[in-house]
């Protein structure tokens, strides 16, 4: 059983480095360049950071689970002030867990200054699911490095692959740097997706700042494809809903978000 995440996956470029306390509850830094992150040197919208927030969160889901896997069903992340340099911190703990769900909620710091909020949540599903284990590391207070190879070196959104075809309109492509370990898109990157889609509807400059992703289904063989509707514009902020479908699917819908944008 490989471990996950592997190399030059979207997961493995934030160079996370983690560490378990004595409560069971996880933090860890990524180093990955902030500006990478958003676009021309501005700070990045909250799409950006889900994919760091969700493998934390799906390595403490893990260890809850075991020797189940899981799969992220809902993720709901806020901006509380633009990120605009690094180190990022992330803490993060069980907020609740049942039999067959669990929910994370997670700060994500930017130098030491409170950037973003989030909640992720899982499902438990059949170990056999994933051929892929998440590297648990030591027990308490030692760091370990999640994922293996080079830190992101491009920006997000070009190593991503993902094309606006249209405004409000992103066509992605399952490349090896976006699909999970069950093969399909993974979470993190579906949350860019969203991202994307509805900048590209608002305009050049706009950054998302309060998204919420809700996984509905698996892209198969893809493309994906998002498609943003504007729902609701004033001066400062747009409101923008985000279907996402499996275009080798008869378009059937895989995932659904609504993003607050700040123009």
């Amino acid at each position: 059983m490989s471990s996950y995440p592997p190399p030059n996956q979207i997961l493995s470029v934030y160079g996370i480095d983690l560490v378990w306390d004595e409560e069971g509850n996880l933090s860890g830094t990524s180093s990955v360049d902030p500006k990478l992150l958003g676009v021309d040197g501005e700070p990045c919208g909250v799409g950006a950071l889900v994919p760091l927030v969700d493998i934390m969160a799906g390595t403490l889901s893990a260890r809850a689970f075991r020797p189940d896997w899981q799969t992220t069903t809902d993720v709901w992340i806020h901006e509380v002030t633009p990120l605009r340099s690094g180190p990022i911190d992330v803490s993060m703990r069980v907020l609740r867990q049942g039999k067959r769900s669990l929910v994370v909620c997670s700060d994500v710091f930017g130098q030491g200054e409170l950037v973003a909020t989030s909640t992720v949540e899982f499902t438990r599903i059949s170990r056999s699911a994933s051929p892929h284990s998440i590297e648990q590391g030591p027990a308490v207070g030692e760091p370990f490095r999640l994922g293996s190879g080079p830190l992101l070196g491009r920006p997000l959104d070009e190593a991503c692959g993902f094309e606006v075809v249209a405004p409000g309109v992103v066509m992605a492509d399952k490349s090896d740097f976006v699909r999970n370990s069950m093969g399909t898109l993974q979470g993190g990157a579906a949350t860019v997706l969203a991202d994307l889609a509805a900048r590209s509807i608002v305009g050049a400059g706009s950054r998302v700042v309060d998204l919420n992703y809700r996984f509905l289904s698996q892209t198969k063989d893809g493309p994906a494809r998002a498609t943003a509707t504007l729902i609701r514009r004033t001066d400062a902020t747009a409101t923008v809903s985000v279907e996402i479908v499996d275009t080798s699917a008869n378009d059937a819908i895989v995932g659904w978000s609504v993003a607050t944008v700040d123009r």
